[in-house]
């Protein structure tokens, strides 16, 4: 089974790998002290199961979790010192926690959980709880925009600067995303979603089906009076069902 940890604080990371190093069946990837490690982490090797810490400096857990594609997050076990009271609201939205300080004998339970979703061959839809969980959490913009965006693309991660991103469609329950290189990645999130972690200085909602970046916008057709289309750098053509205005705006 791989595994990475995820956790800011340095004594909390080397306490677990070292109760983890005992566990012959398990593999280390890598130790992660932030959720922008982790990112890179997971795209270089998907792990099957991730420990992970929620509340961090910068991107938090959850924060991490709503930035990896839904279908390529792996299992997690929560690593919280939040109270008890407060982590059973997390409890059913994960294949486990663990609240810090925590025992061996606790550890192992969570490990023991695992190996049974794994041999069971339930670890692909272990994230549809945590999905649940994010879902119901309030929805609020970012202090900071993510400057990459982490596509599922086969057996791994793409980790797709936001300035390579072109536009991005919706398609159906995924977004279609148009890089620059002439990639079109398949990203399993919704576009109210996707809205609040795109830079609006950056990208502009051109329809209910379409982001755009304004910095590969080619040229604006006018089509009289059934509006406008926009052409982008790669060829893409999008209808602009938004304020014409606004884009304007936006523009200058």
């Amino acid at each position: 089974m791989k595994v990475i940890i995820v956790d800011d604080e340095a004594p909390a990371r080397q306490r677990l790998r070292k109760l983890l190093e005992s566990e012959s069946d398990l593999a280390i990837l890598a130790e992660c002290a932030n959720g922008d490690e982790a990112l890179d982490a997971i795209a270089a090797e998907p792990p099957d199961l991730m420990f992970l810490d929620i509340q961090m400096p910068g991107r938090t857990g959850f924060d991490l979790l709503r930035d990896l594609p839904a279908d390529g997050r792996p299992a997690v076990i929560f690593v919280t010192a939040y109270d008890e009271h407060a982590v059973k609201a997390f409890e059913f939205h994960a294949l486990d926690y663990l609240l810090k300080p925590f025992r061996k004998e606790r550890l192992q339970q969570s490990l023991e959980r695992a190996r049974q979703a794994l041999k069971q061959k339930r670890l692909p839809t272990a994230g549809e709880p945590v999905e649940q969980l994010l879902r119901s959490l309030p929805v609020t913009a970012p202090a900071s925009y993510p400057q990459r965006l982490a596509v599922k693309d086969g057996t791994r991660i793409t980790i797709v600067p936001l300035e390579n991103i072109i536009c991005l469609l919706a398609e159906g329950n995924y977004v279609e995303v148009c890089t620059s290189e002439g990639k079109k990645l398949l990203l399993r999130e919704t576009m109210s979603r996707l809205e609040v972690r795109l830079d609006p200085a950056r990208f502009f909602r051109a329809s209910r089906s379409a982001f755009i970046n304004l910095a590969h916008l080619k040229e604006i057709i006018s089509e009289g009076q059934s509006g406008h289309v926009l052409l982008m750098d790669h060829g893409e053509k999008i209808r602009l069902t938004a304020s014409f205005g606004e884009l304007q705006q936006r523009l200058h």
